[in-house]
């Protein structure tokens, strides 16, 4: 429950210090960013871990733009589902809901209906190894606030991981497997009840 809530609800809160991109920086950025933006739709299975040991894993679903959707294997009772404007966290246990606005997530710079990483101010600077490449963001506005890290393959630009880190140096790590890119996914996997939502009187 914790390793959920640190990878969806908290992030830190540190300020950051602006870095300076360089030219191959930005031309992987852009990179990236072309990748992304050729995607339609991403689902899989993934393995989420975290810095103290618990581990998890399920199913999850991507449409672009903005909807996503994770749903923990038994026993965690943990649902995340965003349906573009907001992204809730249901715990199927305790049968509460947390929501928050998307565009305070992380995860927005992959949702976006453009992605353009270059020209995003919180990316603070990018990471080689060989056959992958990493892409950093900080944030110190906002309800979250951390530090993410996005991992791609390298030459082959694929989604890998992500990793969020908080202030104290938690870390949760989501693995993503079985990647299956551009199927048709139904609409009903990004709903959120409207009925249950608290910020439905907001959107009018």
């Amino acid at each position: 429950m914790a390793a959920m809530g640190a990878a969806f609800t908290l992030l830190g809160r540190q300020a950051w210090a602006t870095a300076q991109l360089s030219k191959s920086d930005i031309d992987d950025l852009d990179r990236v960013s072309d990748y992304i933006n050729q995607i339609k739709t991403l689902q899989g299975n993934f393995v989420q871990v975290a810095s103290n040991g618990v581990r998890d894993g399920g199913r999850f679903y991507f449409r672009r733009p903005g909807r996503l959707r994770f749903e923990y294997e038994d026993p965690n009772p943990i649902l995340i589902v965003s349906d573009g404007t907001w992204l809730a966290v249901t715990d199927r246990q305790l049968k509460t809901v947390d929501r928050l606005p998307l565009s305070s997530h992380p995860l927005k710079v992959l949702l976006r209906k453009k992605v353009n990483l270059a020209a995003e101010d919180k990316i603070i600077g990018v990471h080689r190894i060989p056959g992958s490449l990493s892409v950093i963001a900080r944030d110190n506005e906002g309800l979250l606030q951390g530090e993410l890290e996005i991992v791609f393959a390298d030459p082959a630009i694929e989604l890998l991981q992500w990793k969020i880190v908080d202030a104290q140096g938690f870390a949760i790590t989501i693995a993503l497997r079985d990647l299956v890119r551009d199927d048709k996914i139904d609409s009903k996997l990004f709903s959120i009840d409207e009925e249950e939502n608290p910020f439905r009187d907001q959107r009018r």
